[in-house]
C-alpha cells in the first residue's frame, strides 16, 4: 500500500512540473518574422548616403526615421537609401507589403571617414573606371544606386566602375567599420 501511495505521490509531483515546463517555455518563444537586411547598423558622415538591401520581406517596403533631422531613408525596390544629415543618432523602421518590419541602428559622426580619391567619374558605356580609397578600414565594398546604368567591384582598396548604359547614378562606397562614402558617376 505504501507503494502505490509513493508511486501516485511521485507520478503527480512529475506531472505538476512537467506543466510548469510547459507552462513557462511556451511564452519564451517569440516566433514572429521580422525583416532582414545586408547591415543592422550602420556608423556614417553627415551628408554621404548609405544603401541597405532588405532580405527577405515583399515589396513595397516604407523606411521612416525615429529622427529626420538626423537621417532620413528612402526606398527603391529592395534598396532603402539612407541619407545622413547631421551628428547623432537614429533608428530606421522599415515596413514589407505584409507588415512585417524591422530597424536599421544609424549614427552620424563627424568622425567617420572614408576618403576616395575623387567623388566623380566619368566613364563611357562598357569602359571602366577606378576609384582608389585612401582612409578607412578595409574590407570595402561598393553598391551602386542604379545598376542599369553602372555597376560597382571592388578589390583590395580599389573600387572598379564600368559603365552599362548612358546616364548618371552614385556608387556607395563602405568600409568595414560601415562608413560611407558617395562617388557621382556619369555614363556617356
Amino acid at each position: 500500500m505504501k507503494t502505490i501511495n509513493f508511486f501516485k505521490f511521485t507520478m503527480t509531483a512529475i506531472s505538476c512540473v512537467m506543466a510548469l515546463t510547459m507552462t513557462a517555455c511556451s511564452d519564451d518563444d517569440d516566433n514572429t518574422p521580422q525583416l532582414k537586411f545586408s547591415t543592422n547598423k550602420i556608423e556614417m558622415a553627415a551628408g554621404n548616403d548609405s544603401v541597405i538591401i532588405v532580405k527577405g520581406g515583399s515589396a513595397p517596403y516604407t523606411a521612416t526615421s525615429t529622427n529626420s533631422e538626423i537621417v532620413t531613408a528612402t526606398t527603391q525596390g529592395d534598396s532603402i537609401i539612407i541619407a545622413a544629415v547631421k551628428d547623432g543618432t537614429a533608428t530606421i523602421q522599415v515596413t514589407d507589403h505584409a507588415k512585417l518590419t524591422g530597424s536599421i541602428s544609424i549614427e552620424v559622426k563627424a568622425d567617420a571617414t572614408l576618403t576616395p580619391d575623387k567623388d566623380q567619374v566619368s566613364v563611357s558605356v562598357g569602359q571602366e573606371s577606378t576609384v582608389t580609397i585612401k582612409d578607412g578600414t578595409a574590407p570595402y565594398a561598393a553598391t551602386s544606386k542604379d545598376a542599369a546604368t553602372a555597376t560597382a567591384t571592388v578589390k583590395d582598396n580599389t573600387v572598379t566602375i564600368k559603365g552599362v548604359k548612358v546616364g548618371t547614378t552614385q556608387v556607395v562606397i563602405t568600409d568595414k567599420d560601415n562608413k560611407t562614402v558617395t562617388v557621382s558617376v556619369t555614363v556617356k
